[in-house]
């Protein structure tokens, strides 16, 4: 069981049959972007924090295939760029890693903080997404090793 199920503690939810063999597209949207204050607010107080803010569920395919999570709410004044993932989308990785099993992401978690761009990649319906968020802002200053 993965860090995301364990977190949100629902039901998982057999998903609508897919075509897994498309294509990865990117929509002609407007430029995504995550200021990197708010990144780093995220990831500094741990994934539960997180899991407090986003309710997913596990998706299957064929009652057994699993694809990656359901986005079915957001608390707390999180809100979605209007180009961007929507409530209903199965994420199924980011930054081109799964995030099925706890150590992926947490792998994940480690390194989002050093990236310059979030990447996506959803399912919404049977049409395979992806999108990208640059990490705008300054970096946060490194801690010199002493």
């Amino acid at each position: 069981m993965s860090l995301l199920s364990l977190a949100c503690a629902t039901t998982p939810r057999e998903a609508e049959p897919i075509e897994l063999e498309t294509e990865m597209v990117r929509p002609a949207s407007r430029l995504l972007a995550v200021p990197r204050r708010d990144l780093e607010d995220v990831l500094s107080k741990g994934p539960g924090r997180f899991f407090e803010r986003v309710s997913v569920v596990p998706a299957f395919v064929g009652g057994r295939k699993f694809i990656g999570y359901t986005l079915e709410a957001f608390y707390d004044g999180v809100t979605l760029a209007p180009n961007g993932i929507q409530l209903g989308d199965v994420v199924t990785a980011i930054n081109g890693l799964p995030i099925s099993r706890p150590d992926e992401f947490m792998r994940l978690w480690e390194t989002a903080g050093s990236s310059d761009q979030l990447t996506v990649e959803v399912l919404r319906g049977s049409e395979r997404l992806s999108f990208s968020y640059a990490i705008v802002g300054d970096t946060a200053p490194q801690k010199s090793q002493e």
